[in-house]
């Protein structure tokens, strides 16, 4: 159970767009616990180094940018929901990905614990199955190689 305010939810909430915003940096990350999850559709990180490597991998991949950015801090005790539409350029093919997604953050006291991203509003967590199990092991594995590839620090401003 989180003993943060409201007014402190909207800043926790804040600093974390950030990393959805293009400027993965450690005011973010701070925010986070050390055995904290985040889940998308492709990838499932355990740990903060492996989220840490996920969004500090993405400017290098991609242009992105936050067309909108709506906070609801007191969507359960202990979850901020975050409803985002981003705009992803990949730098090998110049054409827009347009992403509308749920971002949920469950808080354990003031720290991030699980972040779980549904595009399109649409559930991540397909386990149940044979198959389900399958695409897990591949999610796992897609954030695993992210962390052996990329530096868990944030990339430096541009100038």
């Amino acid at each position: 159970m989180t003993t943060l305010s409201t007014e402190a939810k909207k800043a926790l909430a804040e600093d974390v767009k950030e990393i959805y915003n293009g400027n993965p940096n450690e005011n973010a990350y701070k925010h986070f616990t050390e055995d904290a999850i985040f889940q998308d559709p492709p990838t499932k990180c355990v740990g903060l180094g492996e989220i840490k490597s996920a969004f500090n991998s993405l400017p290098k991949l991609f242009d992105y940018k936050l067309n909108s950015y709506t906070v609801y801090p007191d969507y359960s005790p202990d979850t901020i929901k975050i409803e985002m539409v981003t705009r992803y350029t990949p730098k090998i093919v110049a054409k827009d990905i347009i992403m509308d997604s749920h971002l949920f953050l469950k808080l354990s006291g003031d720290k991030v614990c699980y972040m779980e991203e549904k595009w399109h509003g649409e559930d991540n967590r397909k386990e149940d199955s044979w198959a389900g199990k399958i695409i897990q092991a591949v999610r796992r594995g897609n954030a695993m190689l992210v962390h052996a590839m990329f530096s868990e620090e944030p990339p430096k401003p541009s100038q």
